[in-house]
């Protein structure tokens, strides 16, 4: 589902913000999908919505810990908060080619494959970061981490 956030920086907000559009019916999954956002840009433009920076990055932590459980990572477990950088890089994920993203009233993103009727909430690429999140989850859970004596 959507964040949920009333918050000016909520994942749906800054996917407006972000100059996509389009018209349709959406499609009856529901997922959060990850669009590409860019904090600093959005600072370079007072914030987008009159709201203030900090209040920003807060909601943007916010929804990137929400997008992170949709992928399987809950960026508030010490062996997991590590993957705020691949959880950063899934939600600014690029859009294939053969999809195309459309909006609905509400400003909620869905994407339709290009030459069929296949549609969904879901970002195309977020089921390639989720199997990717469960193999290095998985490599973690058979071959724990160093220790520090190890490392040196």
């Amino acid at each position: 589902s959507s964040s949920g956030r009333a918050g000016v920086f909520s994942l749906a907000h800054l996917r407006g913000m972000a100059g996509v559009s389009g018209t349709g019916d959406a499609p009856d999954s529901s997922a959060v999908p990850g669009y590409g956002v860019d904090v600093s840009a959005i600072a370079a433009t007072g914030g987008g919505g009159g709201g203030d920076m900090q209040t920003a990055v807060v909601e943007m932590t916010g929804d990137l810990h929400e997008y992170g459980l949709s992928l399987g990572v809950d960026l508030d477990l010490e062996q997991e908060e590590d993957l705020a950088w691949a959880v950063g890089e899934a939600f600014n994920a690029p859009l294939s080619s053969s999809w195309t993203e459309y909006m609905d009233d509400t400003g909620r993103a869905y994407y339709i494959k290009n030459g069929s009727s296949e549609s969904t909430w879901e970002h195309p690429m977020d089921s390639v970061y989720r199997e990717l999140f469960e193999l290095i989850k998985g490599v973690r859970h058979r071959s724990p981490p160093a220790t520090v004596a190890e490392r040196e």
